[in-house]
């Protein structure tokens, strides 16, 4: 056996007398080198005694961050709330329509690309947006929102949980069930997810 210089006096430096291949000062890590290094030939020595001593592996990876969307199909009349997670993908549909009314500003009823804010109930009761969570607030700059109400229906016609279709000034009609719904399912994942934002799409 050959000395080999050490940090501290060492019968045999760098070895572990219960691993015989440590004390074999030709071989090069454990004739292994498609998947082992040993950059000043002490290294994979020191890695299997940390090994022997119980030194913890490294902590996982951290999960993959959950995303989300929020889409809205004025042709196929339909809002699609879409997650994907470590459980794979889920999605949420319910029924839109987006009509609007002959006085509505120059393309209120245009595509919007903005990222959704959440639940607003700034208008709950009114008959024009619905009941307290029938408003989901997609961070529109025109403050098209996706709501549910209906002044045509009158106060209580508009409160109802499936009050009907109305016409719009630019905004996305839902029954006042389903949007809440979807509004309850938008509230859950930015409460479990708040660094990832949700993109909203009409087209």
């Amino acid at each position: 056996m050959s000395p080999d210089w050490a940090d501290k006096p060492e019968a045999v430096p760098y070895s572990d007398l219960n691993d015989p291949q440590s004390l074999n000062l030709y071989g090069y890590v454990r004739n292994n080198p498609l998947s082992k290094n040993d950059l000043d030939g002490h290294n994979i020595i020191d890695s299997i005694i940390n090994a022997i001593k119980g030194t913890p592996p490294p902590p996982p990876a951290p999960p993959a961050a959950a995303v989300a969307k929020l889409t809205t199909d004025t042709k196929g009349n339909t809002t699609t709330f879409t997650v994907g997670d470590k459980n794979g993908v889920h999605e949420t549909q319910i029924e839109t329509h987006m009509k609007v009314t002959s006085d509505s500003k120059p393309v209120a009823g245009g595509p919007i690309e903005a990222t959704v804010k959440g639940v607003d109930d700034k208008h709950a009761g009114s008959k024009e947006y619905g009941p307290k969570g029938a408003l989901i607030d997609v961070g529109d700059s025109r403050n098209r929102y996706i709501h549910g109400g209906g002044s045509m229906f009158g106060v209580t016609g508009s409160q109802a949980d499936n009050q009907g279709w109305a016409p719009t000034y630019g905004c996305t009609r839902g029954q006042n069930i389903d949007v809440i719904s979807l509004g309850k399912e938008i509230t859950t994942f930015q409460e479990n997810h708040p660094e990832s934002p949700i993109p909203y799409v009409r087209e």
